[in-house]
Protein backbone atom coordinates (compact mmCIF):
# COMPACT_ATOMS: atom_id res chain seq x y z
CA UNK A 1 0.00 0.00 0.00
CA UNK A 2 1.19 3.51 -0.82
CA UNK A 3 0.25 6.47 1.32
CA UNK A 4 0.95 10.11 0.41
CA UNK A 5 1.59 12.53 3.29
CA UNK A 6 0.69 16.20 2.73
CA UNK A 7 1.29 19.07 5.17
CA UNK A 8 -0.88 22.11 5.94
CA UNK A 9 -2.42 23.33 2.66
CA UNK A 10 -4.11 26.58 3.81
CA UNK A 11 -6.30 26.74 0.71
CA UNK A 12 -7.36 30.35 0.13
CA UNK A 13 -8.65 32.72 -2.50
CA UNK A 14 -6.64 35.64 -1.11
CA UNK A 15 -3.08 36.76 -1.73
CA UNK A 16 -1.04 37.46 1.44
CA UNK A 17 1.33 40.41 1.63
CA UNK A 18 4.43 38.20 1.42
CA UNK A 19 3.53 36.69 -1.97
CA UNK A 20 4.60 38.41 -5.17
CA UNK A 21 2.72 35.98 -7.43
CA UNK A 22 -0.84 34.63 -7.44
CA UNK A 23 -1.05 32.29 -4.42
CA UNK A 24 -4.49 30.74 -5.16
CA UNK A 25 -3.23 29.82 -8.64
CA UNK A 26 0.03 28.45 -7.19
CA UNK A 27 -2.00 26.30 -4.78
CA UNK A 28 -4.11 24.88 -7.59
CA UNK A 29 -0.93 24.00 -9.47
CA UNK A 30 0.47 22.20 -6.42
CA UNK A 31 -2.66 20.11 -6.08
CA UNK A 32 -2.35 19.23 -9.75
CA UNK A 33 1.19 18.04 -8.95
CA UNK A 34 -0.24 15.90 -6.14
CA UNK A 35 -2.81 14.43 -8.50
CA UNK A 36 -0.02 13.51 -10.92
CA UNK A 37 1.99 11.88 -8.12
CA UNK A 38 -1.04 9.84 -7.03
CA UNK A 39 -1.54 8.64 -10.59
CA UNK A 40 2.13 7.91 -11.30
CA UNK A 41 2.81 6.04 -8.04
CA UNK A 42 -0.56 4.28 -7.69
CA UNK A 43 -1.26 5.96 -4.35
CA UNK A 44 -4.03 4.38 -2.27
CA UNK A 45 -4.44 6.91 0.55
CA UNK A 46 -3.94 10.67 0.73
CA UNK A 47 -3.44 12.06 4.26
CA UNK A 48 -3.83 15.79 5.07
CA UNK A 49 -2.34 17.10 8.33
CA UNK A 50 -5.00 19.74 9.05
CA UNK A 51 -5.36 23.45 8.22
CA UNK A 52 -6.63 22.23 4.87
CA UNK A 53 -8.26 25.65 4.45
CA UNK A 54 -6.83 28.96 5.59
CA UNK A 55 -10.15 29.94 7.16
CA UNK A 56 -13.28 27.88 7.91
CA UNK A 57 -15.58 29.51 5.37
CA UNK A 58 -14.89 29.48 1.63
CA UNK A 59 -16.46 31.12 -1.38
CA UNK A 60 -18.60 29.11 -3.77
CA UNK A 61 -15.94 28.94 -6.48
CA UNK A 62 -13.12 27.79 -4.18
CA UNK A 63 -15.26 25.22 -2.39
CA UNK A 64 -16.74 23.67 -5.54
CA UNK A 65 -13.32 23.57 -7.20
CA UNK A 66 -11.77 21.51 -4.37
CA UNK A 67 -14.89 19.39 -3.97
CA UNK A 68 -14.48 18.43 -7.65
CA UNK A 69 -10.76 17.81 -7.09
CA UNK A 70 -11.16 15.36 -4.20
CA UNK A 71 -14.08 13.69 -6.00
CA UNK A 72 -11.83 13.10 -9.00
CA UNK A 73 -9.14 11.51 -6.82
CA UNK A 74 -11.70 9.21 -5.27
CA UNK A 75 -13.71 8.22 -8.34
CA UNK A 76 -11.13 8.28 -11.12
CA UNK A 77 -7.85 7.41 -9.37
CA UNK A 78 -9.16 5.31 -6.47
CA UNK A 79 -7.42 7.55 -3.90
CA UNK A 80 -9.21 7.95 -0.56
CA UNK A 81 -8.52 11.24 1.25
CA UNK A 82 -8.36 11.52 5.05
CA UNK A 83 -7.73 14.60 7.19
CA UNK A 84 -8.01 16.15 10.64
CA UNK A 85 -9.16 19.64 11.59
CA UNK A 86 -6.57 22.34 12.22
CA UNK A 87 -7.41 25.56 14.02
CA UNK A 88 -7.68 27.38 10.68
CA UNK A 89 -10.39 24.94 9.62
CA UNK A 90 -12.56 25.82 12.63
CA UNK A 91 -14.56 28.80 13.83
CA UNK A 92 -13.18 30.10 17.14
CA UNK A 93 -10.75 27.12 17.21
CA UNK A 94 -13.53 24.88 18.53
CA UNK A 95 -14.53 21.45 17.21
CA UNK A 96 -18.18 22.27 17.99
CA UNK A 97 -18.14 24.38 14.80
CA UNK A 98 -16.71 21.59 12.63
CA UNK A 99 -19.91 20.71 10.75
CA UNK A 100 -20.39 24.36 9.75
CA UNK A 101 -17.01 24.63 8.05
CA UNK A 102 -15.75 24.03 4.51
CA UNK A 103 -13.77 20.96 5.60
CA UNK A 104 -16.78 19.68 7.52
CA UNK A 105 -18.86 20.03 4.34
CA UNK A 106 -16.33 17.97 2.35
CA UNK A 107 -16.57 15.32 5.05
CA UNK A 108 -20.39 15.36 4.90
CA UNK A 109 -20.26 15.02 1.11
CA UNK A 110 -18.02 11.97 1.41
CA UNK A 111 -14.97 13.18 -0.54
CA UNK A 112 -12.75 13.75 2.53
CA UNK A 113 -13.05 11.68 5.71
CA UNK A 114 -12.18 13.17 9.10
CA UNK A 115 -10.18 10.79 11.29
CA UNK A 116 -10.70 10.38 15.04
CA UNK A 117 -10.02 8.10 17.98
CA UNK A 118 -12.04 5.26 16.41
CA UNK A 119 -9.76 3.81 13.71
CA UNK A 120 -10.53 3.31 10.04
CA UNK A 121 -9.13 0.01 8.77
CA UNK A 122 -7.81 -0.89 5.34
CA UNK A 123 -7.66 -4.68 4.97
CA UNK A 124 -4.75 -4.78 2.56
CA UNK A 125 -4.43 -8.44 1.55
CA UNK A 126 -5.51 -11.37 3.69
CA UNK A 127 -2.83 -11.20 6.36
CA UNK A 128 -3.85 -9.02 9.38
CA UNK A 129 -0.21 -7.97 9.65
CA UNK A 130 -0.71 -6.00 6.43
CA UNK A 131 -3.84 -4.16 7.60
CA UNK A 132 -3.59 -0.39 7.94
CA UNK A 133 -5.32 1.31 10.87
CA UNK A 134 -5.83 5.08 10.62
CA UNK A 135 -6.33 7.29 13.69
CA UNK A 136 -6.73 11.04 13.97
CA UNK A 137 -6.39 13.85 16.50
CA UNK A 138 -7.72 17.20 15.34
CA UNK A 139 -6.59 20.48 16.90
CA UNK A 140 -7.07 20.31 20.67
CA UNK A 141 -7.84 16.58 20.79
CA UNK A 142 -5.96 14.02 22.86
CA UNK A 143 -3.64 11.45 21.30
CA UNK A 144 -5.72 8.27 20.79
CA UNK A 145 -4.81 4.84 22.11
CA UNK A 146 -4.08 1.98 19.69
CA UNK A 147 -6.80 -0.65 19.95
CA UNK A 148 -5.28 -3.42 17.78
CA UNK A 149 -2.02 -5.27 18.15
CA UNK A 150 -1.45 -6.27 14.53
CA UNK A 151 -1.01 -4.27 11.33
CA UNK A 152 0.31 -0.80 10.56
CA UNK A 153 -0.89 1.95 12.90
CA UNK A 154 -0.93 5.49 11.53
CA UNK A 155 -1.82 8.70 13.34
CA UNK A 156 -2.65 12.06 11.73
CA UNK A 157 -2.43 14.87 14.28
CA UNK A 158 -2.57 18.66 14.16
CA UNK A 159 -0.26 19.62 16.99
CA UNK A 160 2.89 21.72 17.29
CA UNK A 161 5.51 18.97 17.28
CA UNK A 162 9.17 19.59 16.62
CA UNK A 163 12.47 17.94 17.61
CA UNK A 164 13.82 21.43 18.36
CA UNK A 165 12.42 24.85 19.26
CA UNK A 166 10.50 25.98 16.15
CA UNK A 167 11.28 29.63 16.86
CA UNK A 168 13.55 31.57 19.17
CA UNK A 169 12.27 31.56 22.72
CA UNK A 170 9.71 28.78 22.15
CA UNK A 171 9.19 26.79 25.36
CA UNK A 172 8.85 23.02 25.29
CA UNK A 173 5.60 21.83 26.83
CA UNK A 174 3.92 25.17 26.22
CA UNK A 175 4.65 26.38 22.69
CA UNK A 176 5.65 23.04 21.22
CA UNK A 177 6.18 19.37 22.09
CA UNK A 178 8.89 16.87 21.27
CA UNK A 179 7.82 14.05 18.89
CA UNK A 180 8.47 11.53 21.66
CA UNK A 181 5.14 12.44 23.33
CA UNK A 182 3.46 10.40 20.60
CA UNK A 183 5.02 7.31 22.17
CA UNK A 184 4.40 8.04 25.84
CA UNK A 185 1.33 5.78 25.88
CA UNK A 186 1.41 3.85 22.64
CA UNK A 187 3.50 3.28 19.54
CA UNK A 188 2.27 4.37 16.12
CA UNK A 189 4.30 3.09 13.19
CA UNK A 190 3.89 6.45 11.49
CA UNK A 191 2.63 9.84 12.64
CA UNK A 192 1.87 12.67 10.24
CA UNK A 193 1.79 16.00 12.08
CA UNK A 194 0.87 19.52 11.06
CA UNK A 195 0.56 23.01 12.57
CA UNK A 196 4.25 23.92 12.38
CA UNK A 197 5.17 24.78 8.79
CA UNK A 198 8.72 23.45 9.01
CA UNK A 199 9.92 20.06 7.81
CA UNK A 200 11.37 17.17 9.80
CA UNK A 201 11.51 13.39 10.06
CA UNK A 202 12.04 11.89 13.51
CA UNK A 203 12.82 8.21 14.10
CA UNK A 204 12.37 6.47 17.45
CA UNK A 205 14.47 3.64 18.88
CA UNK A 206 11.64 1.27 17.92
CA UNK A 207 11.93 2.28 14.25
CA UNK A 208 8.69 4.30 14.26
CA UNK A 209 8.46 7.71 12.59
CA UNK A 210 7.00 11.16 13.13
CA UNK A 211 6.98 13.18 9.91
CA UNK A 212 6.07 16.74 9.01
CA UNK A 213 6.47 17.21 5.22
CA UNK A 214 6.27 20.98 5.70
CA UNK A 215 3.30 23.15 4.84
CA UNK A 216 2.15 23.05 1.26
CA UNK A 217 1.86 26.82 1.31
CA UNK A 218 4.48 29.51 1.90
CA UNK A 219 2.67 32.68 2.89
CA UNK A 220 4.60 34.62 5.54
CA UNK A 221 8.07 35.25 4.16
CA UNK A 222 9.54 34.05 7.48
CA UNK A 223 12.62 31.85 7.44
CA UNK A 224 10.57 28.67 7.94
CA UNK A 225 8.82 29.44 4.65
CA UNK A 226 11.77 31.04 2.88
CA UNK A 227 14.32 28.28 3.49
CA UNK A 228 12.38 25.33 2.10
CA UNK A 229 10.75 24.05 -1.07
CA UNK A 230 7.21 22.56 -0.85
CA UNK A 231 7.24 18.76 -0.95
CA UNK A 232 5.19 15.70 -0.02
CA UNK A 233 6.28 12.32 1.37
CA UNK A 234 5.36 8.91 -0.09
CA UNK A 235 5.32 5.90 2.25
CA UNK A 236 5.35 2.34 0.93
CA UNK A 237 4.00 0.07 3.69
CA UNK A 238 5.30 -3.10 2.02
CA UNK A 239 8.86 -1.91 1.44
CA UNK A 240 8.70 0.32 4.55
CA UNK A 241 10.37 3.09 2.58
CA UNK A 242 9.92 6.86 2.49
CA UNK A 243 10.42 9.13 -0.49
CA UNK A 244 10.30 12.92 -0.42
CA UNK A 245 8.86 14.29 -3.66
CA UNK A 246 9.43 17.95 -4.43
CA UNK A 247 6.50 19.67 -6.17
CA UNK A 248 7.56 20.74 -9.65
CA UNK A 249 5.18 23.69 -9.94
CA UNK A 250 6.45 25.36 -6.74
CA UNK A 251 8.82 28.19 -7.61
CA UNK A 252 11.97 29.09 -5.64
CA UNK A 253 11.24 31.24 -2.59
CA UNK A 254 13.13 34.25 -3.91
CA UNK A 255 10.83 34.34 -6.95
CA UNK A 256 7.49 34.23 -5.10
CA UNK A 257 8.19 35.62 -1.60
CA UNK A 258 9.19 39.03 -0.33
CA UNK A 259 10.55 39.95 3.09
CA UNK A 260 10.07 43.69 2.66
CA UNK A 261 7.14 43.82 5.10
CA UNK A 262 9.18 41.95 7.74
CA UNK A 263 12.18 44.23 7.24
CA UNK A 264 9.90 47.29 7.41
CA UNK A 265 8.55 46.15 10.80
CA UNK A 266 12.13 45.56 11.99
CA UNK A 267 13.14 49.08 10.90
CA UNK A 268 10.08 50.55 12.59
CA UNK A 269 10.78 48.65 15.83
CA UNK A 270 14.40 49.80 15.77
CA UNK A 271 13.31 53.40 15.20
CA UNK A 272 10.90 53.28 18.15
CA UNK A 273 13.61 51.79 20.37
CA UNK A 274 16.12 54.51 19.42
CA UNK A 275 13.52 57.23 19.96
CA UNK A 276 12.65 55.86 23.41
CA UNK A 277 16.35 55.84 24.36
CA UNK A 278 16.66 59.49 23.28
CA UNK A 279 13.67 60.38 25.44
CA UNK A 280 15.27 58.70 28.45
CA UNK A 281 18.60 60.40 27.86
CA UNK A 282 17.16 63.86 27.24
CA UNK A 283 19.10 66.44 25.22
CA UNK A 284 18.47 69.84 23.68
CA UNK A 285 16.66 68.40 20.64
CA UNK A 286 14.17 66.58 22.90
CA UNK A 287 13.55 69.20 25.57
CA UNK A 288 10.45 69.57 27.75
CA UNK A 289 8.51 71.64 25.21
CA UNK A 290 9.04 68.97 22.56
CA UNK A 291 7.96 66.22 24.94
CA UNK A 292 4.90 68.19 26.08
CA UNK A 293 3.87 68.61 22.42
CA UNK A 294 4.48 64.90 21.91
CA UNK A 295 2.02 64.08 24.68
CA UNK A 296 -0.55 66.39 23.11
CA UNK A 297 -0.06 64.75 19.72
CA UNK A 298 -0.41 61.27 21.17
CA UNK A 299 -3.69 62.34 22.73
CA UNK A 300 -5.06 63.29 19.31
CA UNK A 301 -3.52 60.45 17.30
CA UNK A 302 -4.47 56.78 17.20
CA UNK A 303 -1.30 55.09 18.45
CA UNK A 304 -0.90 51.51 19.63
CA UNK A 305 -1.17 51.27 23.41
CA UNK A 306 2.12 49.33 23.59
CA UNK A 307 3.97 52.15 21.80
CA UNK A 308 2.27 54.80 23.92
CA UNK A 309 3.22 52.96 27.12
CA UNK A 310 6.88 52.73 26.08
CA UNK A 311 7.01 56.45 25.31
CA UNK A 312 5.35 57.38 28.60
CA UNK A 313 7.73 55.14 30.52
CA UNK A 314 10.70 56.76 28.79
CA UNK A 315 9.38 60.25 29.57
CA UNK A 316 8.94 59.30 33.21
CA UNK A 317 12.66 58.49 33.44
CA UNK A 318 13.85 61.49 31.42
CA UNK A 319 15.77 64.37 32.95
CA UNK A 320 12.87 66.73 32.22
CA UNK A 321 10.11 64.98 34.09
CA UNK A 322 9.91 67.59 36.87
CA UNK A 323 9.66 70.40 34.37
CA UNK A 324 7.06 68.47 32.41
CA UNK A 325 4.97 68.03 35.52
CA UNK A 326 5.20 71.75 36.24
CA UNK A 327 4.23 72.53 32.64
CA UNK A 328 1.18 70.26 32.90
CA UNK A 329 0.13 71.97 36.11
CA UNK A 330 0.56 75.44 34.55
CA UNK A 331 -1.52 74.46 31.54
CA UNK A 332 -4.23 73.17 33.82
CA UNK A 333 -4.33 76.56 35.57
CA UNK A 334 -4.36 78.43 32.26
CA UNK A 335 -0.71 79.55 32.30
CA UNK A 336 1.26 79.37 29.03
CA UNK A 337 4.77 80.38 30.13
CA UNK A 338 7.75 79.51 27.98
CA UNK A 339 10.36 77.35 29.73
CA UNK A 340 13.67 79.16 29.69
CA UNK A 341 17.09 77.71 28.87
CA UNK A 342 18.07 78.22 32.53
CA UNK A 343 15.11 76.09 33.62
CA UNK A 344 16.11 73.35 31.20
CA UNK A 345 19.65 73.37 32.59
CA UNK A 346 18.28 73.31 36.11
CA UNK A 347 15.96 70.42 35.19
CA UNK A 348 18.84 68.23 34.09
CA UNK A 349 20.23 68.40 37.62
CA UNK A 350 17.16 66.51 38.93
CA UNK A 351 18.40 63.35 37.26
CA UNK A 352 20.99 62.51 39.91
CA UNK A 353 19.61 64.20 42.99
CA UNK A 354 19.23 60.88 44.88
CA UNK A 355 22.71 59.74 43.90
CA UNK A 356 21.38 56.62 42.14
CA UNK A 357 20.84 57.92 38.63
CA UNK A 358 17.08 58.56 38.80
CA UNK A 359 14.47 60.39 40.83
CA UNK A 360 13.07 58.37 43.76
CA UNK A 361 9.51 59.47 42.88
CA UNK A 362 7.59 59.12 39.64
CA UNK A 363 6.94 62.87 39.32
CA UNK A 364 5.16 62.52 35.99
CA UNK A 365 2.44 60.51 37.67
CA UNK A 366 -0.28 58.39 36.06
CA UNK A 367 -2.70 61.12 37.14
CA UNK A 368 -0.75 63.71 35.13
CA UNK A 369 -0.64 61.35 32.12
CA UNK A 370 -4.37 60.80 32.36
CA UNK A 371 -4.81 64.56 31.94
CA UNK A 372 -3.03 64.24 28.62
CA UNK A 373 -4.81 61.11 27.46
CA UNK A 374 -8.26 61.97 28.80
Amino acid sequence: MKILLVGDAHITNKNPIARTDNLPLAQRNKFQDIKGICDEHDVNILLLSGDVFDYPYQGYRTFTEYYAYFSFLQEMLGVTTYAVYGQHDLFWNTLESAQSTALGALDALGVVTILGSEPVVFKWGVNPLDYVWLYGASYGEEIPIIKQETGHHILVIHKMLSPRAPWKGAKEGKDYYKPSIIHDKTWFDLTLCGDWHGQFMWKSKNNTYVINPGALVRKTGGYVDYDRHPAVVLWNTVEKSFEEIVLDSAQPSEEVLTREHIEAVARHTKGIKEFVERLKAGGSSLGPSYIANLLTTMEKTRIKKSVKDKICEAIDYSSYKDLLNEKVQRERSGERTRISRDSIKKGSEHKNRDGKGKDPERVLSKKALRIRFK
